[in-house]
């Protein structure tokens, strides 16, 4: 009982060591520093982020969410383009995400390049549930983003796109930009699961030592088996009962599509995205 101890008392001193190590250094570490971003795309055919064919905004909320949209892109460099329609003809997963898509490419949005880094949001007003809305993102944008991350965001436009659409794009303006800015600083961030991996790891080192050192010791000697002058096997058979066996089909998820995911656009550029309806 007391080696048990001992281990678990050398455990407990790894584990307090490498909290201690972390906790200082994040104590001690640099403020973020805000990543400064140059727009280098040159070719965009617009500086309109706002297209709001199905007339749900007023002028004023236009001029609004075009004014959020101009300080979040310079603070995050990535494009945000807000686009809604009114049209039957894209009633559907598969024409929202070629709709988004080539809207983004046609006008050549980007921050950085055409058909870059940004985002655009589009929206389908057909009806109370009946609506389609969809968000294909591209560079940087697309590789920060998760499909939950994605269908999570586009869930909470929807929820109540419908009585305001104003707050809702704004939502969609803040929630993207929080997002890009965390991933936009320069500093280090060391989250939580670090350092219970760390002290995980030393402690299966530990372990692992501890099993080594007994690898080779001798566990049986001569009378382990012997009973009455006699050597004693215990008895071991296999018996056959009956045969089952089952089958299951793995489903698999080729991406892209209504479904989301990466895909390549009609343009040959590289999209994510994620849908919902309201």
């Amino acid at each position: 009982m007391k080696k048990y101890l001992k281990h678990f008392a050398v455990l407990f001193i790894l584990f307090a060591i490498v909290l201690a190590v972390f906790i200082v250094a994040l104590i001690m570490k640099k403020p973020y520093e805000e990543k400064v971003y140059t727009r280098t795309n040159t070719q965009c055919k617009t500086e309109e982020r706002v297209f709001d064919y199905a007339d749900v905004l007023t002028d004023a909320e236009e001029n609004t969410l075009r004014q959020m949209i101009a300080e979040k892109q310079d603070e995050i460099g990535c494009d945000i383009v807000l686009v809604t329609i009114s049209d039957p003809t894209y009633a559907g997963d598969d024409a929202m995400v070629n709709y988004a898509d080539d809207f983004y490419d046609e006008y050549m949005f980007g921050y950085d390049e055409p058909s870059g880094d940004g985002a655009l949001y589009l929206d389908n007003f057909l009806g109370r549930g009946k609506s389609y809305s969809w968000l294909s993102t591209s560079g940087r944008v697309e590789h920060t983003y998760s499909p939950d991350e994605i269908y999570d965001l586009v869930d909470e436009v929807c929820y109540n796109v419908d009585n305001d659409p104003f707050g809702s794009y704004k939502f969609y303006i803040n929630s993207l930009a929080k997002t890009m800015s965390s991933n936009s600083t320069l500093g280090v961030e060391i989250p939580t699961y670090a350092i219970w991996g760390v002290a995980a790891l030393i402690t299966l080192i530990y372990i692992l030592v501890c099993v080594n050192r007994n690898v080779g010791k001798k566990t049986t000697n001569a009378n382990t088996y012997v009973a009455g002058g006699h050597a004693q096997f215990p008895d071991r058979r296999d018996v056959f009962i009956s045969k089952h066996t089952t089958s299951r089909k793995i489903q698999t998820n080729s991406g892209g599509g209504g479904g989301g995911g990466h895909h390549i656009s009609s343009g040959g550029h590289s999209h994510g995205g994620g849908g919902g309806r309201h």
